[in-house]
This record gives structure tokens, C-alpha cells and sequence, in this order.
């Protein structure tokens, strides 16, 4: 049932307690639940002292919580050891440290070596994610297509979907785009962000009919996730509004106000 096959490339191997709290953290982030991976990444980290990837796991994850001392503290001493670690573990440690720097092309770049050693895992979503922010959709949509949404790790990924979804909005072409962002509705029917791609969508093409229904079945959700009813309508007014749809941003705009004053 091993679908996290690049941990077997770690060097050195790691303890069947530190593996398991590992996995088991990865579960928690694919899913969404970045604090409780974070705990299990510690966990595993203590179980053992040799093995850098969860600490370097813990690192992302208090990135992602908006921690970035408590991760820099973390990777410090792993980049100054940097020549013990294996290529993956090298690997990922590059990636964070570009992400922190805010150096895209290098992280890139740490991503591309990554996806070479463990290809068909996050780190060859990392880089469709990658060539996105780089301005370079279609190497995005080539890799993220071949990849696939239910491949070992990403099983449960709503990103996938986010990037897809984008980078064909980017591309322009928004009749692929709502067909990425329904295609993952059906696999995560209950998922807000996933809401939020086909909003983007529809109100690109410009059909207010199908947009308004979605922000009502948003009004309706007692989910406390992101996007909210007023970011949604907030995000459908913006790009109707660049769409030329000037007189349905106006409304959709008044009602999320009203939304927020209630």
C-alpha cells in the first residue's frame, strides 16, 4: 500500500516509526490538515535523528501556517549540512529555501531534479506549479495532464486541480478550464476551493446564470473553509468585470457587500 515510493530512495533508509508518523503526516497534508501533518512530521523527526526529510517536512508545513522563523530555524542546520543529505532530501531542502527567498527559477530548478528521482509525486506537480507562476502554462497543463489526478500522492489533491484549472484560465482558453474545474467537483464534491475554479470559469464565459447558482449553493454551505460566500462573489465580480460583464460584476459586487454587513 506504499504510494509514497520516493521515500525508498532516502538516505539513510529511515526507522519503521519515523516511516509510519511520515506517511501518516502526508495523509494529513494531502487532505488539508497542514497542523496535524505538522505533528506527525515532528514525531517522526524524534523517532529519528538521521533521517533530515521530516524535518525538512515540518519546515514546509510551518511555512505554509505562515511560520516562517519557526521554519527557518529548521532548515538552517540542515543547509549547513547540506553534503549529508541524499539527492531528494537535497532536493527538497533547495526547494523550500527558493520558495523562502522568493526565488522562483530556483526552485524550479530544485523541483525538475526532484521529479526526475521520484517522478509521478508532488514534486512533478511542484513543477507544472512551477512553470505556472513562471508564466509558462502550457508546460504546466503538459505536466499536470500527464501526470494525471490520481497517481500515488495525489490522490485527495485539490491542488492539482487549482493549478490546471489556471493555467488554462491563464491560457485564455476557459471552456477547458470549466471542464477541469467539474471534473473535480465530481472528485470532491464538497470541497469549497474547488467551487471557487468553476466560479472563476463561468464567469470568464460570461454565463451569470450557472455563476449565480453556484454562489447561492456557496451562500447555503455551513463550511467554515476558504473561499467564503463574500470572497466567492468578490472573485466572480472581479472577473466578470474584466470580462466585459460589467453590469452582472455590479450586482454580484453589491450582494457581496451586503453579504459582509450582515
Amino acid at each position: 500500500g506504499d504510494t509514497v515510493f520516493h521515500l525508498r530512495m532516502a538516505a539513510p533508509p529511515p526507522s519503521w516509526e519515523a516511516y509510519h508518523e511520515y506517511i501518516t503526516g502526508m495523509v494529513a497534508f494531502v487532505t488539508g490538515s497542514p497542523a496535524v501533518a505538522l505533528r506527525h512530521y515532528e514525531r517522526a523527526a524524534a523517532a529519528d535523528d538521521n533521517w533530515a526529510m521530516p524535518r525538512i517536512a515540518a519546515a514546509i508545513m510551518h511555512m505554509n501556517l505562515g511560520s516562517i522563523a519557526s521554519a527557518d530555524s529548521i532548515l538552517a542546520p540542515l543547509d549547513t549540512a547540506r553534503h549529508r543529505l541524499g539527492p531528494l532530501e537535497h532536493g527538497t531542502l533547495r526547494m523550500v529555501l527558493g520558495m523562502m527567498r522568493g526565488d522562483q527559477r530556483y526552485t524550479y530548478d530544485a523541483v525538475m531534479t526532484m521529479a526526475r528521482i521520484a517522478p509521478g509525486t508532488i514534486n512533478e506537480f511542484m513543477v507544472g506549479e512551477m512553470a505556472r507562476k513562471l508564466n509558462r502554462p502550457a508546460e504546466a497543463i503538459a505536466v499536470l495532464e500527464g501526470m494525471g489526478p490520481e497517481r500515488g500522492e495525489l490522490r485527495g489533491w485539490t491542488p492539482y486541480w487549482r493549478e490546471l484549472a489556471y493555467a488554462h484560465h491563464m491560457r485564455g482558453d476557459h471552456t477547458h478550464e470549466l471542464d477541469v474545474a467539474r471534473r473535480a467537483r465530481v472528485r470532491h464534491p464538497h470541497a469549497v476551493d474547488v467551487l471557487g475554479h468553476e466560479v472563476r470559469a463561468l464567469a470568464a464565459l460570461g454565463r451569470v446564470g450557472e455563476l449565480l447558482q453556484r454562489i447561492d449553493e456557496r451562500i447555503a454551505s455551513a463550511s467554515g473553509a476558504w473561499p467564503d460566500a463574500g470572497e466567492l462573489m468578490r472573485m466572480a465580480a472581479s472577473e466578470l468585470r474584466w470580462h466585459g460583464h460589467t453590469d452582472a460584476a455590479a450586482e454580484i459586487a453589491g450582494r457581496a457587500v451586503a453579504w459582509h454587513e450582515q
